[in-house]
């Protein structure tokens, strides 16, 4: 009878913790405080340099990306990675400063939009709602070249482009990077504070191709936006509907040939 009893509570907890297991892969680090980021309000909107120049980026608070996510996601990031945020009434301000002990071997080039991902390049995750199933993606190189694209899940579609602003500059130490990004491109809960989830990302590819975070990610949890750190205390931010005007022209022509068997005859 003991026994049987043993077996029956061993059983009952695998299954308890089967269920609840998931639960607890799937929660954020919003709990714990360098996870957390309360960017700085300031009252007008600013002109972007690649360079910090504005004097606004002195009082925003900052955080490291110390975290390396590949090729190893088990030690400190190889180099030094400062990010400040703030905000306006209408955008969402991120600034990298990325050091670099070798500026020379700075990968950055003029390319199309999301054509970069060789580069040395800077990103983040952001996910308004904080379901740790959507999330909007922008990265841009050195040169401020643009890559933006919708994640879900584990998917990516880069051929989601948003309406933003990017501008970077390599310096004698690294480089620097800046975006602005107007609320009205994004959807997120209609509320007077907002909470979201966020994840800031440095490529530097070099011997290896390294990736890090903001936060300690574990490649053994599948579920990457549930690792994102926290962006609180947004108040009273301003969406709107974005439209995109394309314009193009089209012309078309056709013609024959007045005497098939006289190619001077002209064309009609």
């Amino acid at each position: 009878m003991q026994q049987a009893l043993s077996q029956y509570v061993t059983v009952y907890l695998v299954v308890f913790l089967f269920v609840l297991s998931p639960h607890l892969y799937a929660q954020s680090p919003e709990n714990n405080p360098e996870n957390t980021l309360r960017p700085l309000r300031i009252e007008k909107d600013i002109e972007i340099s690649g360079a910090l120049t504005d004097p606004a980026w002195h009082r925003a608070p900052s955080v490291s990306i110390d975290h390396q996510l590949q090729p190893n996601d088990d030690v400190k990031a190889p180099v030094n990675t400062n990010v400040k945020v703030l905000y306006s009434k209408k955008h969402l301000y991120v600034g990298f400063i990325c050091e670099d002990p070798n500026p020379k071997k700075i990968r950055a080039h003029v390319a199309d939009r999301d054509e970069s991902f060789q580069d040395d390049f800077i990103g983040i995750f952001l996910d308004p709602f904080g379901s740790n199933q959507h999330a909007y993606e922008f990265f841009a190189n050195p040169l401020g070249v643009q890559m933006d694209g919708m994640r879900s899940g584990n998917n990516e579609d880069m051929s989601y482009d948003l309406l933003w602003q990017s501008e970077g500059a390599v310096t004698d130490s690294g480089y620097t990077a800046v975006m602005k990004i107007p609320f009205k491109s994004l959807n997120f809960p209609r509320k007077k504070v907002q909470d979201w989830s966020i994840q800031f990302l440095r490529n530097y590819p070099r011997n290896s191709r390294y990736q890090m975070g903001w936060t300690d990610v574990s490649l053994d949890n599948s579920c990457l936006l549930c690792q994102n750190g926290d962006l609180v205390g947004l108040q009273n931010i301003e969406t709107g509907n974005t439209v995109e005007l394309l314009p193009y022209a089209m012309g078309f022509q056709n013609s024959s040939i007045n005497d098939p068997d006289n190619p001077s005859s002209g064309l009609d």
